[in-house]
């Protein structure tokens, strides 16, 4: 197996009111497409008596977690834990990013309703109290300005399920970019410059098939506008699931938008591919060096080439999800959770759409759906 010359690379720094603090021994970092928030525990144990005093870091400081000093989650800290025992002293800490508070607190805005708006003003108004900013990819914008007829807060939700909820109308997603902001769209626009590649940068690579959060119908309600409005609905099945299991979705919107076919495609496309994923772990927190030149960090939504012969898998996916692991058992790696690019897709604005995977079993195209393999 090559080894990659970044290897050497990957300092984890943590910057609080000017000061860095580096040296860690134990290092997680989460972030990912699919989730609002990146995530980091950090930790530091030392032998009598190199440190004495525990570091200096209290629970709610603003922060910038760095890798080569590229800040990939920028926010809060939430908890630390120092502590000692018979031989040493151990300093542990974790936080989240600033969209962090997002997933704890409840979704205020006036009169908690709006109308004839659009999902990119629904989302800075519920932004703007925590200064989070706002970037829009260039293959959502038209769905993301486009007219929202209603949308009303619900009691007692928090802004992450409000937000989330408001995505869903326009099939588009919404993840932390490291920077302490918030990116509005679809994935898939950057391409990995480093292909992933079974016998040469792959150290593990492990296939999950999953169908229990996934249905055999998707039933969408929905109720149209104007006068003589009626009920609407539509569904879709999903071939893999066999047994009976049902799943009724009241449309995040009335009238206007998408219809019932069109969001019960895009909850198939979603759970086919939250419930299929490879996991690949490689040597670097850093895709392979080029002209000398270092080379870029491993990031959520990348698309990024696959052959593996063992799992059958020959062609494009997304990242849908980084882990930063450093540890003395496991050493310095990335796991990167893989998804189809398909289940993103489907309101794209960008003419070039990501091509499907192929299977090199017997030379056939696979199914959208991975475990059809």
């Amino acid at each position: 197996m090559s080894i990659n010359p970044n290897a050497a690379q990957n300092s984890c720094e943590l910057k609080i009111k000017g000061q860095k603090y580096a040296g860690w021994k134990d290092v997680r970092i989460e972030r990912g497409i699919e989730q609002m928030t990146g995530i980091f525990n950090l930790s530091v144990s030392e032998r009598w008596p190199a440190q004495v005093d525990p570091r200096p870091i209290m629970p709610s400081e603003s922060c910038v977690l760095s890798i080569d000093g590229e800040p990939v989650i920028t926010g809060w800290v939430d908890e630390t834990r120092p502590g000692f025992d018979a031989v040493g002293t151990s300093f542990d800490v974790s936080g989240r990013d600033k969209s962090g508070d997002l997933c704890d607190c409840s979704a205020i805005f006036k009169t908690g309703q709006w109308k004839k708006t659009t999902l990119k003003q629904i989302a800075i108004d519920l932004l703007a109290p925590y200064a989070i900013p706002l970037t829009i990819t260039a293959n959502a914008v038209k769905a993301a300005t486009a007219t929202i007829a209603s949308f009303n807060i619900e009691d007692g939700e928090t802004v992450l399920a409000c937000l989330d909820r408001a995505c869903k109308i326009k099939a588009l997603m919404i993840w932390a970019d490291g920077a302490g902001g918030l990116v509005l769209g679809l994935p898939g626009l950057a391409r990995a410059t480093t292909a992933l590649v079974q016998g040469v940068n792959i150290i593990s690579c492990k296939l999950t098939y999953k169908t229990n959060d996934r249905h055999s119908e998707y039933i969408v309600k929905g109720q149209a506008r104007g006068k003589g409005g009626h009920n609407i609905k539509d569904s879709v099945k999903d071939p893999a699931v066999m047994r009976y299991r049902p799943l009724i979705i009241l449309n995040e919107e009335q009238g206007e938008g998408h219809t019932p076919k069109e969001r019960a495609n895009f909850e198939l496309a979603t759970r086919q591919s939250r419930g299929n994923r490879i996991v690949v772990r490689v040597q670097s927190w850093r895709q392979d060096s080029h002209n000398n030149e270092r080379g870029a960090l491993w990031v959520p939504g990348l698309l990024v080439p696959l052959s593996a012969d063992y799992v059958r898998f020959n062609g494009d996916m997304i990242i849908a999800k980084v882990t930063y692991i450093e540890n003395e058992r496991e050493g310095t790696v990335c796991d990167l959770d893989l998804a189809d690019p398909h289940a993103f897709d489907r309101l794209s604005e960008d003419k070039h759409k990501p091509k499907p995977h192929k299977a090199t079993h017997k030379g056939k195209a696979s199914h959208k759906d991975m475990s059809t393999l």
